[in-house]
Formats: structure tokens, C-alpha cells, sequence
């Protein structure tokens, strides 16, 4: 089974590599094949990975993480076309902008974009307009609408009446526009992350989301 997830908005801060890399630590924790692509201009995961090489041993590494330029469009075009010979998921962050062409063929050829957001204004209005840049890509492209998985995230409150308002205002949009997923609430757990492993604090927190993109992406 192959599948290309791209973790994608426009927005910095809302999640992006840490929700990518949770999830390629659950979808290892539960024996699938899967490979991490690091395409932010930070190389936030690949610096990371580099930082628990030196407490961890590198037999027990349940992962690759590559680092790749997506300012070069060539290169991610090849990118795009080794992965989708890999035998599992495989996994791209993205950068926090639209501006390099080499991300055209990543958020037109992946498998799905699943686009975290944070219930801010600022947060609510970059991603819109993160998902018309992606419609304009796609109608110019002639090519096929690539699904998207909204994901609310770092969720801290339960709402008061005015948010809880706002929010089922924001799910009647998203779902119109993709699907809207299980929110993952902001938990101290979740910001302390490391490449090799998921820990049972944080499968509880994020299990219900992750389950949900199993079942999604299955098909």
C-alpha cells in the first residue's frame, strides 16, 4: 500500500512537523512501513533526528527522515515519483509558504494534504486563502482535487458560547471544502516529541485523529 501525505498550510506555528511526526511514530508504533520527508526550509524533523542520534541508538531507528530543497522543482517532481513506489506511507512537511515551485508537485500529486489550523482568526483566514492558492494550483494543473484533512489543532479551551459558535461555523466551511477532523487538544505531552518512538501519554491524546486518517487513507 502506498499513500503521500503532505502536511501543508501556509500558516507557520500551526502544527505542520509536529503532527507529522507524531503520526509517523504511531504509524510505526503500529508496524506500518513509513518514511518521513523534510521539506521545510528549517529542516525542523531531519535536525531533530540528528539531535536523538546522539542519545539514541541508530539500530532501533523505526524511520528514515529525509531532507530535501523544494526550491527546486526537478528534484521534488523525482521525489514525488520515488514515492509512490514506496511500499507505505509516506510522509512531507512542508514549508509554511506557497512562494517555491517545487511544491506544486507535492500539492498536486499527493495522495492527500492534511492541514492543520489553529481556531484564530489570523490562523482561519491564512488557511482559506492557503486552500483557494491550492483550487487556483489544481484548476490550472487540470489535474484532479487532492483531498484535504483539516485538523484542528492545539485545541485548549472547551468554548464559550461565541467560540462554540465560531467553530461550527468554521466546520460547515471546512467541510465543504474537505474534511473536517478529530481536534488534537493542547497537552504539554505533545511538545516533547523525538523520532524514535510515541509514548502512551501521547497515543491517548492524538489516537482518536490518527485512527481516523488510517481509516481515511485505506481507501
Amino acid at each position: 500500500m502506498n499513500k503521500i501525505i503532505a502536511f501543508a498550510n501556509q500558516k507557520g506555528g500551526c502544527g505542520k512537523s509536529t503532527l507529522c511526526l507524531l503520526l509517523a511514530n504511531y504509524l510505526a508504533y503500529k508496524k506500518k512501513n513509513v518514511c518521513v520527508i523534510d521539506t521545510d526550509i528549517q529542516q525542523t524533523l531531519v535536525q531533530q533526528r540528528n539531535d536523538d542520534v546522539e542519545f539514541l541508538e541508530d539500530d532501533k531507528m523505526p524511520f528514515s527522515i529525509q531532507g530535501f530543497d523544494v526550491a527546486d522543482p526537478a528534484t521534488m517532481q523525482q521525489l514525488m515519483e520515488n514515492a509512490k513506489s514506496y511500499d507505505g506511507y509516506v510522509l512531507i512537511d512542508c514549508p509554511g509558504n506557497m512562494k517555491d515551485d517545487g511544491l506544486i508537485p507535492i500539492l498536486s500529486q499527493a495522495d492527500y494534504i492534511a492541514c492543520p489550523f489553529r481556531y484564530d482568526q489570523k490562523t482561519l483566514s491564512s488557511t482559506g486563502a492557503f486552500v483557494s492558492i491550492l483550487r487556483e494550483l489544481w484548476n490550472k494543473l487540470e489535474c484532479k482535487e487532492v483531498p484535504i484533512l483539516f485538523i484542528p489543532n492545539n485545541v485548549v479551551r472547551k468554548g464559550n458560547i461565541e467560540e462554540k459558535k465560531m467553530w461550527r461555523e468554521v466546520a460547515k466551511t471546512f467541510a465543504m471544502l474537505g474534511t473536517l477532523m478529530e481536534a488534537v487538544p493542547g497537552r504539554a505531552a505533545l511538545e516533547k516529541t523525538n523520532t524514535y518512538e510515541i509514548n502512551s501519554a501521547q497515543r491517548e491524546i492524538v489516537e482518536p485523529l490518527f485512527k481516523k486518517i488510517i481509516e481515511i487513507t485505506k481507501g
